[in-house]
């Protein structure tokens, strides 16, 4: 047992953070193709997917009801359950399901920095941590585990409000004999492409007037959109919910502007997520503007934001009519076309 314990603390002697990145790194550039059996770990039953990549840019990741293959020239995303496929956009092609090995592909646009290095264990051995930059995110940690001694990736533990799902990589070979042939797809017969049904995404327009509401804020305070006018050259109305990826990017951003802009009311309406769900989100970091509550989407509907999409965010200028509108939100631009729109407002 001495034996044992020395053994796994001496393969555990903490790299430096440089020195692990650009071990992985280099595997990965050596790597002639990708094979490999991940299994996604979380609140339900275990999701096995089978991944192949070959460079430049090929793919092919399948499970039991969804695959995700890229042809070399085009990408889909096929249900076989439900018969149904459609083109994936150009901006999420990669590796999706397999973190750590992003630099395999030239054109996946992921690059996620590490913050700092530990040792740990993973699935019962010994591993090293590289712990992501979340870019401010809250409640998000991000782990990525690699072998302590070849420096491969093993997995990946991703915890969000603390639940955490967990992807374990196995059977990993990097010299399988693949060719683009593997990678050709044509779509089944019987299989509908739904990118033919095209959707009208309706929001409020600039000019309409904004319905008034009154609703209660997760500190139990009552807030009314005429109070807010009453009291603030602006008010910000920003939908969200927790699990929303672009939320959880652009909710940091607002809470910088709010803190600046002392004149404008920024507001979180949340109608998707039970109310304990939503305090224990904001309590770390804690946001400085206030989220209300909306459990029967009476405030989501009349903003056109229930069924949407999120985020969404209205600015609704002093004679209660909406003055800009933010469908999404920019990873590039951030805030900066709400800041311009409130700019105008304040003048």
């Amino acid at each position: 047992m001495l034996f044992h314990a020395v053994a796994i603390l001496g393969a555990l002697q903490t790299p430096s953070l440089e020195k692990a990145v650009e071990a992985l790194h280099k595997n990965v550039a050596g790597a002639r193709s990708l094979d490999l059996t991940i299994t996604l770990k979380g609140k339900g039953e275990p999701v096995v997917w089978k991944v192949r990549a070959l460079r430049p840019n090929f793919v092919w990741m399948a499970s039991k009801v969804q695959a995700y293959i890229n042809d070399g020239q085009s990408a889909w995303m096929y249900y076989p359950d439900r018969k149904e496929y459609n083109p994936w956009p150009e901006r999420l092609r990669g590796l999706l399901l397999a973190p750590g090995f992003e630099s395999f592909l030239p054109n996946d646009i992921r690059k996620p920095k590490y913050d700092r290095i530990e040792a740990t264990g993973f699935e019962g051995r010994p591993a090293l941590a590289l712990l992501q930059d979340t870019k401010g995110i809250p409640n998000l940690s991000v782990r990525l585990l690699l072998d302590p001694n070849s420096f491969w990736p093993l997995g990946q533990e991703q915890t969000f409000n603390g639940s955490t799902t967990t992807s374990v990589y196995s059977d990993l070979r990097t010299d399988a004999e693949l060719s683009p042939k593997d990678f050709v797809w044509t779509p089944p017969v019987d299989a509908k492409d739904t990118s033919q049904e095209k959707r009208e995404w309706v929001w409020m327009k600039v000019g309409d007037q904004a319905p008034d509401f009154t609703a209660k804020t997760l500190d139990g305070k009552t807030v009314s959109l005429a109070s807010l006018l009453k009291k603030n050259k602006a008010v910000v109305l920003n939908f969200w919910f927790t699990t929303c990826g672009y939320c959880l990017y652009e909710m940091p951003e607002m809470d910088r502007l709010h803190r600046r802009l002392k004149e404008v009311a920024f507001v979180g309406v949340n109608d998707i997520d039970p109310v304990e769900e939503q305090k224990r989100f904001m309590r770390k970091p804690a946001f400085g503007y206030p989220t209300l509550l909306d459990p029967m989407k009476a405030i989501a509907r009349g903003y056109k934001a229930a069924g949407n999409g999120y985020p969404i965010t209205y600015v609704v200028a002093p004679d209660g009519k909406i003055a800009y509108v933010q469908p999404g939100y920019d990873t590039e631009r951030k805030l900066q076309d709400l800041e311009q729109a409130l700019a105008k407002l304040l003048r």
